[in-house]
């Protein structure tokens, strides 16, 4: 092959092999186990242990992607598709620099089951689903609001100013309570 820096190696003086383990092409990708990295870092073969990253040599393992598509963040074994560990306070963000809605979606076989997240104007909110039944909670205007059908009607309202109401959107009283219709 042509148009990249390979680096060979033999084993106990044994023959080179034809595709070097390591390449860098003319365009500056970098391939590992391949001699035409498509990204500039290319890492192909069979899978035989986790690709990882380490803060040195002898140091903590910082992440690492098993063979199974886990990815470990301080951890080298990670045990689910998304396995964070660490001492201390540990956080994961989702920050959408614009006004769009920020969200933690959990589904099972397709079907939504919760959803956790920021919407812009309508404030944060806590979903069991987007059905009828489905548990809401979310923060409106600084009231918390419960709700069944997926987070479209109030049924239970604590206010900012201290007030609770139950089939009002607007407590009136410390403890407001209406039949509706």
């Amino acid at each position: 092959p042509t148009g990249y820096l390979g680096f060979e190696s033999a084993i106990n003086g044994g023959a080179y092999s034809a595709t070097p383990p390591f390449v860098i092409t003319t365009g500056g990708n970098i391939g590992i186990g391949t001699t035409a990295p498509d990204s500039r870092l290319s890492v192909r073969g069979a899978a035989t242990g986790p690709i990882q990253v380490w803060q040195n040599s002898s140091g903590t393992g910082l992440a690492a992607f098993d063979v199974n598509g886990n990815l470990g963040i301080g951890t080298t074994g990670p045990s689910h598709k998304l396995d964070v560990s660490g001492a201390g306070a540990l956080g994961v963000e989702i920050d959408s620099t614009d006004s769009n809605t920020s969200y933690l979606d959990f589904s099972r076989g397709g079907t939504r089951n919760a959803v956790i997240g920021v919407a812009g104007a309508t404030g944060d909110w806590i979903t069991g689903g987007t059905t009828a039944g489905d548990l809401a909670v979310r923060v409106q205007t600084n009231d918390i609001v419960f709700s069944q059908d997926g987070g479209t009607t109030p049924h239970v309202i604590f206010t900012s100013t201290g007030n609770v109401g139950i089939g009002t959107t607007g407590p009136g009283l410390n403890l407001d309570v209406s039949k509706g219709s």
